[in-house]
């Protein structure tokens, strides 16, 4: 399995504040994105259920990233097809559905 970068992190980011779920009912993902000195800092939410946060390094495109999985309640494979696009919006509210976390 391929490391998820920082460009995948952004690429997940960029989607999910794109993409709306096609489902009936879902709800858009919100994110908040804020400059720190070292780091730019992305949370995501789900309506008004707080999903994760995680750090993206500056000037960083090729370290590892891979700890963006975990804090969007991700497999490491899932987080990859999430920023390359296998992995859809609808598919990540139906993971987070069945792992209770929203």
């Amino acid at each position: 399995m391929p490391d998820i970068t920082a460009d995948d992190a952004k690429a997940i980011a960029d989607k999910l504040t794109r993409d709306d779920p096609t489902e009936p009912g879902r709800r858009r993902f919100r994110i908040e994105v804020k400059e720190g000195r070292c780091h730019r800092i992305v949370k995501v939410w789900y309506g008004d259920r707080h999903i994760g946060q995680y750090g993206i390094q500056r000037a960083s495109a090729y370290k590892r990233h891979n700890y963006v999985a975990e804090q969007l309640h991700l497999s490491r494979k899932q987080a990859y097809d999430l920023a390359k696009c296998p992995l859809t919006v609808d598919g990540y509210i139906t993971i987070l559905e069945q792992k209770r976390e929203i």
